[in-house]
């Protein structure tokens, strides 16, 4: 299988790359940075694409003829640094995710695998545990990640239904 991954460098992408490769699979790793992508996977036989999801039309076309798109680039930087991270967190988690998943549907990628958040599911009124269904808890509206998270989950399933694209959403909890 060919795969893409995105937020290669990254605590997620970087391991998923590996195990990707493990598996035996071709991985084309996205990365901001051509010399950290050198550091964190130049051990690897990863083709490395330099890019920034931030500006999906650059890297594009290194779409054509991947089957599987992991798409684990996010910014979150607002657990760490003071501020409004509004824009940037609205741009990388949100448009930039809605336009890596219409570029892979226009490149004839089969599948696109999300990485979202636990955060964006909640209890069921009876305290059960939630599902895909279930309103996001509380607390998601006052972070902009899950926020970010959430209205993504959304915008992609109705890209899939509207497309007929295959997507899927990991959630975890915690990296």
């Amino acid at each position: 299988m060919r795969t893409f991954v995105t937020g290669s460098t990254g605590l997620l992408g970087n391991n998923l790359v590996r195990i990707l490769l493990q598996a035996g699979h071709e991985v084309w790793a996205l990365a901001r940075s051509k010399e950290k992508a050198r550091r964190e996977l130049g051990d690897t036989s990863a083709r490395i694409v330099v890019g920034n999801i931030r500006n999906v039309p650059e890297f594009a076309y290194d779409l054509k003829g991947i089957d599987v798109v992991f798409h684990t680039a996010a910014c979150f930087r607002e657990y760490y640094n003071p501020g409004d991270h509004s824009k940037i967190i609205e741009l990388t988690n949100l448009r930039s995710t809605l336009e890596l998943a219409q570029a892979a549907h226009a490149m004839g990628v089969g599948k696109m695998i999300h990485t979202s958040s636990a955060g964006t599911v909640g209890l069921q009124p009876d305290g059960s545990p939630g599902d895909e269904q279930t309103p996001p808890w509380p607390g998601t509206k006052k972070n902009l990640y899950l926020q970010s998270k959430g209205r993504a989950e959304q915008l992609l399933r109705e890209f899939s239904r509207e497309k007929a694209f295959f997507m899927a959403s990991a959630l975890p909890s915690w990296m």
